[in-house]
């Protein structure tokens, strides 16, 4: 049986890494999902045709530091071959990633030919698949980490213009010193609120 292996936790908290960018297999597959930090609740989710040709036994997950599970996806015959999207949501949704995943029982028969074509022999074609999925995949870290800017420079402007704004009208500055602190709090509260 295939295997598409998430780790979690990994380099930082909240982090997803999947070590593929896409998963393609022939029938029913199982998601290994390893927790490398903190404990998490993790969410699988499938979309598209994807969902009516694949059952996940279970969709919500925790896992304690160190657990691994394996979900096993077990196919529809009757509704594949089909393509879509394997969703992985980490802390109630706070960071997410997906996955493009193909199911086609021709996928054997395809890196078989490739693999035999490029080796002159008759390998089973896991060798084809397995370097197919050895390519690295992206987190969602980043995309936090452009959340956090995005907010805390909108954050940044905004205090710009109510401090411009409590100069221009004479304020003392002891109320000055005071939005300031407000604002601060807010800011500080909002960047601990994306991390």
């Amino acid at each position: 049986m295939d295997r598409l292996v998430v780790n979690i936790n990994q380099a930082e908290l909240h982090e997803i890494h999947a070590e593929t960018e896409r998963f393609e297999t022939a029938n029913e597959f199982a998601i290994i999902v390893k927790n490398h930090g903190e404990p998490s609740h993790i969410h699988l989710s499938l979309n598209d045709e994807l969902s009516e040709a694949i059952s996940l036994p279970e969709t919500n997950h925790f896992l304690k530091p160190g657990d691994e599970i394996s979900v096993a996806a077990k196919a529809i015959p009757a509704k594949i071959p089909a393509t879509g999207e394997l969703e992985i949501s980490l802390a109630y949704g706070a960071e997410q990633t997906t996955i493009p995943v193909e199911v086609d029982p021709e996928y054997a028969q395809k890196t078989t030919v490739a693999t035999s074509q490029s080796t002159g022999s008759t390998d089973s074609g896991t060798g084809q698949r397995e370097k197919k999925k050895a390519q690295p995949a992206s987190s969602g870290g980043s995309q936090s980490g452009k959340q956090i800017i995005a907010v805390l420079g909108a954050g940044m402007i905004a205090l710009g213009i109510a401090v411009l704004g409590l100069v221009q009208s004479g304020i003392s500055p002891v109320v000055l010193l005071g939005t300031l602190v407000v604002f601060g709090t807010v800011g500080g509260g909002i960047f601990y609120l994306f991390q």
